[in-house]
């Protein structure tokens, strides 16, 4: 069985980062037998026997906000440095100390999925291909998945919501119209964040909009939406990006240990 860290914001982007990367296990292990729509993360989930999802140390979560206080308890000490002789832009020296908590806290974990919201800070991702290029020189070093969501996790779930009832196709109309553009397919330009609830350009204002804040509705939009048409939607919002990588990294690890 494989181990798989994530560290992540909050518990609801470590939900869909780690429910797509299971999607797309269990679409590329011929063997594994599962029922149509089974959910993949059940008690009785095939995958089970294949992988774990870390994301807690003895009741502490690992979630971004708790890295500093973790690697205080372990009495980690401080890193300091450049990367590869270039100064670290956004999150390389957050992602350095997540790295080497999950080291020093479970050292032969299969590999790691650091799962971010951009916030139109661009520099995110390049900052955590810092930090995992660093530590992929390592001697034993667990190969690292980047997640980025652009803007918000929120666009994600949009790049998987197709609307199935009259109300569902109004309500996207309207907001194609105030917008001017589809929501769905452009999410990466719903970037207000100051106001999340009633800025225009908010992607948790559209998505409650389509959803009615339903938790149901919108785990739909990633557990049962054809990958495909996730790909296509979330071609510019990093989710295309992310399962591209779950693919090529993530994967071959699981494989490995079948």
């Amino acid at each position: 069985m494989t181990s798989i860290c994530i560290v992540y914001e909050d518990r609801a982007d470590a939900d869909i980062a780690t429910y797509l990367a299971d999607r797309v296990l269990a679409d590329s292990v011929s063997w594994l037998e599962r029922e149509p729509n089974q959910d993949l993360q059940a008690d009785d989930s095939p995958l089970n026997a294949l992988r774990e999802w870390i994301r807690e140390y003895k009741g502490r979560r690992l979630k971004w906000s708790e890295i500093d206080d973790l690697a205080a308890e372990i009495r980690l000490p401080k890193l300091r440095g450049f990367f590869d002789g270039q100064k670290g832009v956004a999150d390389a020296r957050s992602a350095r100390r997540a790295l080497r908590v999950l080291t020093q806290l479970f050292g032969n974990i299969g590999a790691a999925v650091l799962m971010r919201d951009s916030d139109q800070d661009k520099s995110r991702r390049a900052g955590l291909e810092q930090a995992r290029h660093e530590h992929c020189r390592q001697p034993d070093a667990f190969p690292v998945v980047i997640g980025v969501a652009n803007i918000k996790r929120e666009c994600w779930v949009l790049s998987g919501f197709i609307a199935r009832t009259q109300a569902e196709e109004t309500a996207l109309e309207t907001e194609r119209q105030k917008l001017g553009f589809n929501p769905l397919t452009r999410s990466e330009e719903l970037t207000a964040k100051h106001d999340p609830d009633n800025d225009l350009r908010s992607a948790k204002r559209v998505l409650k909009q389509f959803t009615d804040s339903n938790a149901e509705r919108e785990r739909e939009c990633w557990t049962t939406t054809p990958m495909n048409h996730l790909r296509g939607c979330g071609a510019n919002n990093g989710l295309s990006e992310y399962l591209d990588e779950i693919e090529r990294i993530l994967l071959p690890v699981v494989r490995r240990r079948e």
